[in-house]
C-alpha cells in the first residue's frame, strides 16, 4: 500500500512538473505587447489664391477658388511717431552730429572748424565747410575744440560764436541728441525705417478701423498708402520721426462658410491619410490683397496653418514597424519621427526582450 502511494506521488509530481513546463513554454512562445503613443501636433501651411466676387455662380464656388464677397472703399488719414533703428559709424574724433538751422532769407556759408557753443559753455567745431540754405537746414559732424576739457553736451541749441550777434537768433546749431565721446555711432533715418513705419502705420490703422467698426472674422480689411510725408529727411540724425499718409482702406465682406470649404478642399489635395485635422478657425486665416480688377473682383492670397495629429491607421504607426524589435529599437524609431512625442512599450511576459513577431499580438494605444 505504501509503495502504491509512492508511485502515485511520483506520478502527480511528474504531471505537475510537465504542466509547469508546458505553461512556461506557452509563455515563452506566446507574448503580447502594448505600445502607448503620445503624438505631436503637426502644422501644415496652406497657401493659395482666391477670387472674391459679388455674384459668383454655384459652379465657381464649388469647383473653383471663388468666394462671395461685397467690396467698398474708405479714405482715411493716419500719422504716428516711430523709432529709428538705422545707424552709421562716427569718425574717431567726432562726438556726434548737429543740425544747422537757417531761418533767414539768405544762404549762410560756414567754414570748416566753425565754432558752436552749448549752454554749458562747451565748444565744438564743424568737421567740414558747409552752406546752410535760406529757410532750410543741413546736418554736420562736430568734434571738441578742446578734447581734454570736453564734457557731454545735452540736446539743445548751440550758438555760432563768430556769427554776427544779430544773426545768431536766426542761424544756429541744434543738437537733437547728446554729444559725447562715448558715442561711436548715431541713429540716422533711412528708407528702411520709413518702409517699416509704413507697414506699421497701415497695420495700426486697419486694427483701429476694425475695432471702431466692430468688424468680424468674415470681414477682410486691406489698405494702400499714398502721399507719405515725414517730418525729417532721409539721413537725418535722430532717434525718431513722424510719418503721415493717406490710406485707402478696402473692406471685403466674405462668406465664412465658403472660405472654410475652400480651405478644406485645398487640404484634400494633400497627403493627409492617417491624420486627423483640427477644426478650422476663421479668426486665424491670413489674407493678403493681390489685385483689384476693374469688374470689382478682388484677388486675395489665403494663408492658413492646419493642425493635424496621427491616427492609428497612419503608416508611421503600422505594427509591422515594431514586430520582433527590442524596446530600445522601437524607441529609437519613435525618436526619428517628429509626429511622435513620446512612446512607451509594455511586454508580457515582462522578462521578454523583444516584441512579438505577429502584428495581432501588438496593441496600439494613441493619446
Amino acid at each position: 500500500m505504501g509503495q502504491i502511494s509512492l508511485y502515485r506521488n511520483i506520478s502527480l509530481t511528474f504531471i505537475i512538473f510537465v504542466a509547469m513546463l508546458l505553461a512556461a513554454l506557452c509563455l515563452f512562445l506566446y507574448s503580447q505587447a502594448t505600445i502607448i503613443v503620445k503624438v505631436n501636433e503637426q502644422q501644415i501651411n496652406l497657401n493659395f489664391t482666391a477670387e472674391a466676387k459679388a455674384q459668383p455662380t454655384a459652379d465657381e464656388i464649388q469647383n473653383h477658388n471663388v468666394i462671395t464677397g461685397s467690396f467698398q472703399t474708405v479714405n482715411v488719414q493716419a500719422s504716428s511717431t516711430f523709432a529709428v533703428s538705422s545707424t552709421k559709424a562716427l569718425s574717431s574724433n567726432l562726438v556726434g552730429e548737429i543740425k544747422l538751422i537757417n531761418n533767414s532769407a539768405r544762404n549762410q556759408a560756414l567754414l570748416k572748424t566753425t565754432q558752436l557753443q552749448a549752454a554749458s559753455g562747451v565748444i565744438v567745431r564743424t568737421n567740414e565747410e558747409i552752406v546752410v540754405p535760406a529757410n532750410g537746414s543741413v546736418r554736420v559732424g562736430v568734434y571738441p575744440k578742446d578734447p581734454a576739457a570736453f564734457s557731454k553736451v545735452a540736446p539743445g541749441k548751440l550758438v555760432i560764436i563768430k556769427l554776427a550777434p544779430a544773426l545768431q537768433p536766426e542761424i544756429y546749431g541744434l543738437a537733437e541728441t547728446e554729444l559725447s565721446t562715448d558715442i561711436k555711432e548715431v541713429k540716422v533715418l533711412a528708407q528702411s525705417d520709413i518702409n517699416k513705419a509704413k507697414a506699421e502705420l497701415i497695420d495700426q490703422a486697419l486694427a483701429d478701423y476694425k475695432k471702431d467698426n466692430n468688424l468680424g472674422a468674415n470681414t477682410l480689411v486691406f489698405a494702400e498708402a499714398s502721399n507719405l510725408k515725414t517730418d525729417k529727411k532721409i539721413g537725418a540724425n535722430t532717434d525718431n520721426f513722424r510719418l503721415s499718409a493717406d490710406l485707402k482702406i478696402k473692406i471685403l465682406q466674405v462668406d465664412a462658410k465658403q472660405i472654410v470649404a475652400l480651405i478644406e478642399r485645398q487640404a484634400e489635395k494633400l497627403s493627409l491619410a492617417g491624420t486627423v485635422v483640427a477644426t478650422i478657425d476663421v479668426n486665424k486665416i491670413k489674407y493678403t490683397l493681390l489685385d483689384t480688377n476693374t469688374n470689382g473682383t478682388l484677388t486675395v492670397k489665403v494663408e492658413y496653418s492646419l493642425t493635424s495629429t496621427l491616427t492609428a491607421d497612419n503608416p508611421i504607426l503600422g505594427k509591422k514597424n515594431f514586430t520582433g524589435k527590442t524596446i530600445a529599437e522601437v524607441k529609437a524609431y519613435a525618436k526619428d519621427q517628429p509626429a511622435i512625442k513620446e512612446l512607451e512599450v509594455y511586454l508580457s511576459p515582462s522578462w521578454r526582450k523583444t516584441l512579438p513577431d505577429k502584428e495581432n499580438r501588438i496593441k496600439m494605444i494613441i493619446q
